[in-house]
Parts: structure tokens; C-alpha cells; sequence
């Protein structure tokens, strides 16, 4: 063992860090109390009704005043005329009534106070006489916000929710802001920091050692104020040529710009967000007013139209700076969505009017695609992005999964999606981040993953999550490591910037297919309710357009209208499919409002339906036949013995008294043929399993790897099973409990016969519990392929390799299969994202039940619907997301409806899309949406894709009245990239394998 002493040794390190902790007691010194006033509600108002008010309803708030419930805001008003004495002066307000606020000086949003930022200045250079109104909007809270598991009985709380004063006061004041003292300890804190992280012999870390030692013996804390100042201002002289010493010819160089990561909606509501934002920004805007060279990255557009409709002058001043090039307005989607859930349609409408938006309010072109803090990305997303005009691709995600799974192997690389395309992407540490030499060096040496072909990072700084972004110490510090000896260098620019140096400069990695985030698994499957209603709404606002589309021939007035009405529910639907709502991981409040939320855009999208179907009527005519995709089947319900049995002409299940499919199999000439049956030998399908889902860290995001060790076998001796009927079909009504529980759920076979489905309701009360159902089956497969966006995705199904054990739970949307090539089946779902498939069987996971930060996640009475489809041959000569998006479509839309729609469906003229006669697979290509054009015309968009990876050619056979077309395909921003050919009423079009293509008709 080495007997080298700890360098610089332990008596002037603990000295070094004495120094360093004692420099922000003598940043302030206060000057003066003030007396404070003010009144208490829930309202939203701007700062003139809160004086308005406050003439009414302000009383003296003195120290010691408990104040504020849940969800409930202070309004606090102080004033202050300048003395003489504190005459040329910086002078900064102290609140001390609350943690979060926005403050008015003299009418104007100055700054805010947070978790980081504790005060506003005032002015840099008081004038004697100089008067000061103060307003302060304070939010009080509303109790713990917890992420982290824990153990807790039933019929106990992990924490208390009950209501009441949530803030008590402290004195507020007047301070005088001692910023020779200030200026003085950044350059030492900034070669401190640099000193913890040089090598240990390096001549710089001994140079740096020497004049840290001596600025400690030159200063002392103990000496007056006034002394102390002079005497630190004296020492600094011994710092400032150790600042100036540059790095050489070879130095990474991180590019660096002030961010923060303000979650819409997580551990507050969206309407705590909307102060949020105004806190943040009014921040950010004092820092520019101060430094120059300090840039802010601008995105989330929803955000900003918060300030647009709340804080009108704070967004005027934002968009001032966004021209001066200060704010740097980029990221390109509309929210930071989650992109694992949505369907496809979902994302693009995230960066075309994320897109949109940067463009009219900014007049920029956002370049970068950036997702910091998502759960994982879409294999289809390279190719979304591309088609959005969209080079670039950014997170911090990757590089911070779990690290005892295999870890991310890049930096810097081409991201290539599941139909090739290839966008530049970069992966680095940390979003929510302090800032100084010692951070900068720890992760060029830590975080960088890369041993070559890597000169820099991006370094996103500021603090997040809840808003606020950089402080002046940050800043401060950043502008002495714009080119620190021993650090990176620091490059003041945009996310840009950074992409296009590394494009010139050449990247050689590729990283193929979706990147999986192994971690935070939980997510596909918390907030059962929530999903539901994402998966309801995409169902419904796509069905919506594709009639209104159809009814612009007849109802021109009405479908331009009914288009801005559809546009404002996307973005709607698309704000609740932001990573910490669709995921589940927010708090009850925010779970609630989404549902409710939701639940209104489905309403309103009946309601329009209801209006087009009404208008098609009129020239349709209420007559025909409704048409229908399956067959009438003529199924049976029967009992033989023990077991009960759904019959049709394709399929003969059989049932035990547990609802267990413990025979599935096919009809040959009226008779069943054991050679092609589905489940496998002695395990029956469709058998629920109960897990125990306890989670150190990030409860509800969470399921651990040991879940399946935790089984709990479930008691089913008291199910029963009794004759039901669903939709008019025959069905078996199984009824039981799971633990505290109640499962009913009906089995029928599909309208066709070639399909069993399983429509369940469960009472949901279970704690710290994940419920699966499986479905094993008579074929093995090294994969499972699921539906991802605009397509589908092979998962392994064997654990030999890390990368493998680590894909324990995958997220997939519709459908899921598993197959040998000659058979296969199909799981089908209306609202489940999470599964996992392990050799020879699927698992669906169903329910989950965690505690934080939502204790009664996913508590009470849930709905869902499930199906299995067996059939014979290989999944490309199946209709596999056919066949699921209409079983989506009859879950999601009323019954009403449908039989309104299936009426229309066999009068008015749609558009149809069919396999060339060559083509001898099924045909897979798909309308993923069908919408009138983006620039108010009026013309058809059709959003066409192949969904099973089998390039095909196929004709798209228009309707009557649009047969003479001309036809356009365009990107993903509806801009024109080139001419097609109409025929005889249609196009024929070549489909590379996943590829997505938009068609937009001119008539």
C-alpha cells in the first residue's frame, strides 16, 4: 500500500473545505426588516387583481404566521424607500414567508425564489429616495412529494395527506448584497473545485494548491465586515493569474447552455406549472440582463403559452431575448413526450406542432429532437424525426439506467430506426446539473462512454424538474471555465451547434433499433386509468378525422371547422402523454386531472362524430346494410363435463372453473384436430399471477428484476364460472378474488369465431402488488414480436446474454406474437403497454399498484379488454395490427357509433387500400391517419405505413369525387417532396419495410 500522504494533505484539505463552506454566510447582510401584508386563495390572478384585492383582504403577516392549505397561494405585499445609508448599494429581497414565489418589483416580474435561488435583487446600485413596491405570489404545497418505495400495511398511509397550514413565516428584509465578497468567492470555489478533480502530481494541481493554501493564510472570516471585504479582495489577487492559465492544443469542449427541465405535470399539477414557468423565466431574463454571454435553452411550447396567456409582459421580454439570440428556442416537440406509449400518429403531431409552434412564435427552425428525461425511445422515432425535418437527437437518459444492466455504448452515433434511417444522436449525463471545473472533469472522465471518436458533451446546466434553471453562482462559474487550464473548455452555444460540429467532424457508431432504457420498467403498466383513456383518445380522434375528411366534399364549412376543433384536441391528448403523466408516475391530483381530461377529449370527439355521421346521413341516406370486417361465426356455449366450452366453425375452447383455457383448438370439417392446438402441453392459458412489486427507489417507475421470485399463489378453488352473453355473444361469466380483489370477466369468441376474447373488470385493492396474465403456448420462439409505433419490434425470449435478462419486462401497444413460423398467436389488448415473454409464453401485465407518489394508484374498479388470436402460418401473412386496431376501435367507440358507422361504411365512398396481385403476403400496409391538410385548404392527408417489415407494392384506390386528384407526398410537415401518378382512380406505391408515407390529395 502506498504511504503517500492525502494531497494536499488532511490538514489543508478540511481547512481548504472550511473556506469554502464559510464564503455564502457573508454574501448578504441584511439591512432592513420589512412589514408584510397579505391574503390567502386558490385563485389564479394576475398581479394587479391581487392588488386590487389586497385593499380589501390584506392583513399583517407577522413571523410565526402559519398560513396556506393544499393547493392554496399566498399574496404578500411589502414596501421600502432607500436611506442614505444604503445609497450605491446592491440590494436584494429576502422573503421569508415560502419556498416557491414569483416576485414584482415595482410592477415588473424581477425574479423568483425556489429550492435554489433564495432572493430577488432589488438593484444593483441603489439611488437614496429610491421606492420599492413588492408583490410576491407564494405557493404553499401540498405535503410531501415522494418518489422512493417503503413499507406500509394495509389500511395504514405512508404519509400523511391530511390538509393544513403547509408554511410558517419567517422575517423578510432588505440585504445588502456584498458582491466584492461574492466575486471573490467564485474564483476561489472555482479552483477549488478544479483541485478535487486534477491529477494528484500534476504541476497545475500543486500550482493550484499553493495559492488556495495562501488566499486561507491572507484572509480571515473573523475580521469586521468592512475588514473582511478588503482583506479577501486583497487575497483574490493570488487567484486571479491561476484563472487565467489556459488549456493547451488538446482539450475536450463541452457545449454549454442554461436549461430547466420543467416537468408539466409530476409532482405538481399542470396549473402549479403555469407559475412554475413564470418563475423560471423571470429568472433567466434577470441572469441576461447581466450577462452577456448566458443562453437558455427555450422549448416546450405549452410552457411558454402559459406565459403567453398569464404573463403576457414576462413573454414579451422572453421573445426579446430569444431575438437577440439569448433564448435559444429549440427541442422541436410540442411536450417532452413519452415515446414508448404513444401511437404513431401521437408523435408526429408532437413535432408538427412543436414545429409549428417554433416557427410563428419564434421564427426558427427546430433542429434538435430533445427528450432529456424520457423512459426509453421508439425504434420508429429516427425515421419520425427525419420526415419532421428534425437532423438531430438528444437525451441523458441512456447513460443512466441501471448499472448492473449492460451499460449504453456511446456518446456520439447514428441512431438507426426499425426502417433504416439514421439520425445523429447524442447521449450524455445529468440534465438537472450544478455547474463547475470539478463537474466538467468528472464527466469527460466518468460519463463519457466513449475511448474514441469523442471531443466533447453536451452540458446542459441548471436546476430542473421543478423549474428555476441556473443561479448567478452558476454562471458565474461558467464564465471562468470558458477556457480553465486543466478543465474542458466551455463552448456558450446551442444543442446545435454541437451536432453540427460532430457532423463535419464525422461519427462512425450506429446503434441499431429502439433505445430500451433498463430501468423504470414500471411505467408501461402504473396508472391503469390513464392509459386507458390515451388509448381511447388516439382511437377516437383518429377515427374523428377520418370521417370529417370524408365529409369535406359534402360539408366543406363544417369539416374546416370541425379540423381546428380536432387540432385542439390533439394537443390536448398529446400534453397528457408527457413523460411523467402517460407513464404514471405523477401524484393523484395530476392522475386525476388526466383522466378527466381525457375523458372530455373522448366525449367531445362522440360528439363529433356524432355531428359528421349526421351530416353523411343526409346525402347517404339512413338505408344499407352496416358493414362488417368479420363474419357471423355461430358460436356456442356449452358444458361437457367439467370443462366450458366457446365453439364456432374455426375454434373449440375449453374453460375450467377458473376461466383457464386449458384446450385451444382448431375446427377441420366440424371436428376438432388435437394436431393444431395452440396451448401447451398441462399450462393452461390465461392464468392470472400475482407478484409482490416492492421498490427501494422510484416506486411507481419501477418493477424489479426479482419479481418473479415473489410470485404469490393465488387461492381459485372459490371461482365459478356461470352463462353470460357479451354484445349479444355467448359467454362464460368467471367470477373470483385475488387476495382483497373482486375479478369478473367475461369470455366469448369474436364476432368471426377465430378469436377468444377476455373483457375483465377487477376492484382493484391491492398495495405493492403487479398482476400478469399468461398465455402459454404450443410454439417456441427465440422472439416475441410486439407493435411499436408505425410498426412492430422483435424482443428476445431467451435470457443467455445481459442484454437479454435485462428486457425482463418490454413495452409494446396493440398487439404482441408469438410464433414458429408454421403457428402462432396473437394477444391482443385495448389499453396495456407492459409485457414480458419468456420461451414459450407472453405475459401481459395488467395492474400494478405503487405507493409513491400516488398512494391510491390505481385503486378501485378497473376495465380492460384482452383476446387471443391462434392461427396457422407465419406473422407476415397475418393482418396482425388490422386485427388488433379493430378490436381497439370496437373497446373505445360507444356501440351507437359504431352502428352509425358501420351503416356509413357501406354507402359512402372511402378510400381502400390493397396488396398488388403479385404480392402473395397479406397486405400490410396500414392508414394510420386519414386528416385535412395543415394549411386550412381543406385537402386529404392520407398518413399511410407497412406495419409488418415486408416491403410491398399496393394500390390506394381513392373514392368517388376524389378519382381525378392530383396526389402529392410530402413529409411529416405536409411540405411537398414530390409528384404521384393517379390512374384510374388510384396509386400505385412502393412500401419499403416499416417505411411511412404521406399522401395529400388535391381535388
Amino acid at each position: 500500500m502506498s504511504n503517500r500522504r492525502i494531497y494536499p494533505g488532511r490538514q489543508w484539505k478540511d481547512r481548504l473545505a472550511m473556506w469554502a463552506e464559510e464564503f455564502p454566510r457573508h454574501y448578504m447582510v441584511p439591512a432592513e426588516e420589512l412589514k408584510i401584508t397579505g391574503f390567502f386563495t386558490k385563485e389564479r390572478l394576475s398581479m394587479n387583481q391581487a392588488l386590487e384585492r389586497a385593499g380589501q383582504e390584506a392583513k399583517p403577516v407577522p413571523a410565526g404566521t402559519a398560513w396556506g392549505n393544499y393547493w392554496e397561494y399566498g399574496w404578500f405585499f411589502a414596501e421600502m424607500t432607500v436611506p442614505e445609508s444604503l445609497a450605491g448599494k446592491r440590494l436584494v429581497f429576502v422573503p421569508g414567508f415560502g419556498e416557491e414565489m414569483l416576485v414584482w418589483v415595482n410592477g415588473k416580474e424581477s425574479g423568483a425564489v425556489d429550492k435554489k435561488h433564495s432572493h430577488v435583487t432589488l438593484a444593483k446600485e441603489a439611488e437614496a429616495g429610491q421606492h420599492f413596491q413588492i408583490v410576491a405570489e407564494c405557493y404553499a404545497g401540498h405535503g410531501p412529494r415522494m418518489e422512493s418505495g417503503c413499507f406500509c400495511r394495509k389500511g395504514e398511509k405512508p404519509f400523511s395527506d391530511e390538509d393544513g397550514p403547509q408554511q410558517v413565516t419567517a422575517p423578510s428584509c432588505v440585504a445588502v448584497w456584498q458582491e466584492e465578497i461574492f466575486q471573490t468567492a467564485m474564483d476561489f470555489l472555482t479552483l477549488y473545485s478544479l483541485l478535487s478533480r486534477l491529477p494528484e502530481g500534476s504541476l497545475r494541481a500543486m500550482k493550484v494548491t499553493e495559492g488556495l493554501k495562501k488566499f486561507t493564510c491572507l484572509t480571515d472570516f473573523e475580521l469586521p465586515q468592512e475588514e473582511l471585504a478588503a482583506s479577501l479582495s486583497k487575497a483574490d489577487e493570488v487567484l486571479k493569474h491561476l484563472l487565467a492559465c489556459t488549456n493547451g492544443s488538446t482539450a475536450p469542449e463541452f457545449t454549454v447552455f442554461g436549461q430547466s427541465h420543467l416537468d408539466l405535470a409530476w409532482l405538481w399539477t399542470l396549473e402549479e406549472t403555469r407559475r412554475k414557468a413564470a418563475r423560471t423565466y423571470s429568472n433567466q431574463l434577470a441572469l441576461m440582463e447581466e450577462y452577456p454571454d448566458y443562453q437558455f435553452l427555450l422549448c416546450e411550447p405549452p410552457v411558454l403559452e402559459y406565459l403567453k396567456e398569464s404573463y403576457p409582459e414576462l413573454w414579451e421580454r422572453v421573445k426579446e431575448k430569444a431575438a437577440e439570440g439569448k433564448m435559444i428556442p429549440d427541442g422541436a416537440f410540442y411536450v417532452e413526450s413519452d415515446t414508448n406509449m404513444p401511437c404513431g400518429e401521437s408523435l408526429v403531431r408532437q413535432l408538427l406542432y412543436g414545429k409549428q409552434w417554433f416557427k410563428k412564435e419564434m421564427d426558427t427552425d427546430s433542429l434538435v429532437g430533445w427528450l432529456p428525461d424520457c423512459f426509453g425511445f421508439s425504434p420508429a422515432l429516427p425515421q419520425i424525426l427525419a420526415k419532421s425535418r428534425v437532423p438531430y437527437f438528444a437525451t441523458q437518459k441512456m447513460i443512466r439506467q441501471d448499472p448492473e444492466c449492460e451499460p449504453f455504448p456511446y456518446n456520439d452515433f447514428w441512431w438507426q430506426g426499425i426502417d433504416g434511417t439514421k439520425i445523429l444522436a447524442h447521449t450524455y449525463k445529468e440534465n438537472n446539473a450544478p455547474f463547475s471545473p470539478g463537474d466538467m472533469i468528472r464527466r469527460w472522465e466518468d460519463d463519457r462512454v466513449q475511448d474514441e471518436g469523442i471531443e466533447g458533451m453536451i452540458y446542459s446546466y441548471g436546476y430542473g424538474d421543478g423549474g428555476g434553471g441556473p443561479t448567478r453562482e452558476l454562471v458565474e462559474t461558467a464564465e471562468r471555465c470558458k477556457d480553465l487550464e486543466g478543465a474542458p473548455r466551455a463552448a456558450f452555444e446551442g444543442p446545435a451547434s454541437y451536432f453540427e460540429k460532430l457532423e463535419k467532424r464525422g461519427c462512425e457508431n450506429v446503434f441499431a433499433g429502439e433505445l430500451y432504457l433498463a430501468w423504470h420498467r414500471g411505467t408501461y403498466t402504473a396508472q391503469a386509468k390513464t392509459k386507458l383513456g390515451v388509448r381511447r383518445a388516439e382511437c377516437l380522434l383518429k377515427e374523428a378525422e377520418y370521417w370529417n375528411t370524408l365529409s369535406i366534399a359534402s360539408d366543406r364549412a363544417g369539416a374546416l371547422e370541425r379540423t381546428e376543433a380536432l387540432r385542439t384536441l390533439w394537443k390536448r391528448l398529446l400534453m397528457q402523454e408527457f413523460h411523467d403523466v402517460l407513464p404514471g408516475t405523477g401524484i393523484a391530483r395530476v392522475h386525476e386531472e388526466a383522466e378527466k381530461e381525457l375523458f372530455d377529449v373522448c366525449e367531445a370527439c362522440e360528439g363529433l362524430l356524432d355531428e359528421i355521421f349526421t351530416e353523411l346521413e343526409k346525402t347517404a341516406g339512413e338505408s344499407g346494410e352496416p358493414v362488417s370486417t368479420e363474419a357471423k361465426s355461430g358460436a356456442e356455449r356449452l358444458r361437457e363435463g367439467e370443462d366450458f366450452l366457446l365453439k364456432s366453425d374455426s375454434l373449440v375452447v375449453r374453460l375450467n372453473h377458473a376461466g383457464q383455457v386449458v384446450s385451444l383448438q382448431a375446427v377441420r370439417g366440424g371436428k376438432e384436430e388435437a394436431a393444431e392446438s395452440w396451448e401447451a402441453a398441462g399450462e393452461p392459458m390465461n392464468t392470472f399471477r400475482l407478484y409482490r412489486n416492492v421498490n427501494s427507489y422510484y416506486d411507481a417507475w419501477e418493477i424489479g428484476s426479482m419479481y418473479e421470485q415473489e410470485e404469490e399463489i393465488l387461492d381459485t378453488d372459490g371461482w365459478h364460472m356461470t352463462e353470460d352473453a357479451f354484445e349479444g355473444r355467448p359467454a362464460w361469466r368467471l367470477e373470483g378474488r385475488i387476495q382483497d380483489s373482486l375479478l369478473s370477466q367475461l369470455i366469448c369468441l369474436s364476432e368471426d369465431g377465430r378469436m377468444v376474447e377476455f373483457h375483465t373488470r377487477i376492484d382493484w385493492k391491492e398495495r405493492h402488488r403487479m398482476l400478469k396474465v399468461d398465455f402459454p403456448a404450443s410454439v417456441r420462439s427465440d422472439h416475441v414480436t410486439g407493435e411499436v409505433a408505425f410498426g412492430a419490434y422483435a424482443r428476445p425470449t431467451t435470457r443467455s446474454y445481459q442484454w437479454e435478462k435485462d428486457r425482463y419486462e418490454v413495452c409494446g401497444h396493440r398487439y404482441s406474437v408469438l410464433e414458429d413460423g408454421r403457428y402462432g398467436i396473437e394477444l391482443i389488448n385495448d389499453c396495456k403497454y407492459g409485457y414480458s415473454a419468456k420461451e414459450d409464453r407472453i405475459s401481459l401485465t395488467l395492474l400494478r399498484s405503487p405507493l409513491m407518489p400516488d398512494m391510491y394508484a390505481d385503486q378501485g374498479v378497473q376495465e380492460f379488454s384482452y383476446a387471443c388470436f391462434p392461427y396457422e402460418g407465419s406473422f407476415r401473412e397475418q393482418d396482425a395490427a388490422g386485427r388488433a386496431e379493430r378490436f381497439n376501435l370496437n373497446s373505445h367507440m360507444s356501440a351507437r357509433l359504431r352502428a352509425r358507422r358501420g351503416r356509413l361504411a357501406a354507402q359512402v365512398p372511402s378510400f381502400c387500400i390493397t396488396a398488388s396481385p403479385e404480392e402473395k403476403a397479406a397486405c400490410h400496409v396500414r392508414m394510420e391517419a386519414v386528416k385535412l391538410s395543415e394549411d386550412g385548404t381543406g385537402k386529404p392527408v392520407l398518413r399511410l405505413y407497412e406495419a409488418a417489415g415486408v416491403p410491398q407494392r399496393v394500390r390506394l384506390q381513392l373514392p368517388e369525387g376524389m378519382e381525378n386528384a392530383c396526389a402529392e407526398e410530402t413529409n411529416l410537415l405536409e411540405e411537398v417532396q414530390q409528384e404521384l401518378a393517379v390512374k384510374d382512380g388510384s396509386l400505385t406505391m412502393e412500401f419499403k419495410a416499416f417505411e411511412i408515407r404521406t399522401v395529400v390529395l388535391d381535388f
